[in-house]
């Protein structure tokens, strides 16, 4: 019999979630098992099944063709696109750390968004007839407001 190249069978799209058990073989069904439970492929022609990633919070369940979705706890939120960890979900007025935790922004510097960078305040308004009526704060940035152009005279009352 003449050794035949292994049919592409296992890349159809039906065959993920299946492993493949050698490259030849007479019949497609001998190329092809089912990935074990709690095991998953996501490629079609890979001779190992991963193993499904194990979560604290599980979203969603681990199938033959997809790992484990991950979550985290209230408070937290994922530390990277596969939610391998959590990390502190900082809120406006702080931004996070290397550390994975939270710190408040620094001075001059605002945060008005749920788990950002503080960005620095601006240095003035951003239409030519506004002035600063207000400083920053940790969850701020400057106030603007329009120039009044009628001219306001104080009024000084001296008592004799």
């Amino acid at each position: 019999g003449a050794h035949t190249k292994a049919i592409d069978v296992c890349s159809v799209s039906l065959f993920v979630g299946n492993r493949l058990v050698k490259e030849c073989g007479r019949s497609p069904k001998e190329l092809c098992i089912p990935c074990e439970p709690r095991t998953y492929t996501v490629k079609p022609k890979e001779f190992r099944c991963a193993r499904c990633t194990q979560c604290i919070v599980q979203v969603e369940q681990c199938t033959a063709t997809t790992d484990t979705k991950c979550g985290c706890m209230e408070g937290l939120i994922c530390g990277d696109d596969r939610c391998s960890f959590c990390i502190d979900k900082c809120d406006r007025g702080q931004e996070p750390t290397k550390e994975r935790s939270c710190r408040p922004c620094p001075d001059g510097t605002f945060n008005d968004k749920s788990h950002q960078m503080c960005k620095p305040w601006s240095i003035k308004c951003s239409k030519p007839y506004q002035n600063i009526v207000a400083k920053g704060t940790a969850f701020t940035d400057i106030k603007c407001a329009n120039v009044s152009l009628s001219p306001v005279h104080p009024l000084i009352l001296i008592f004799i």
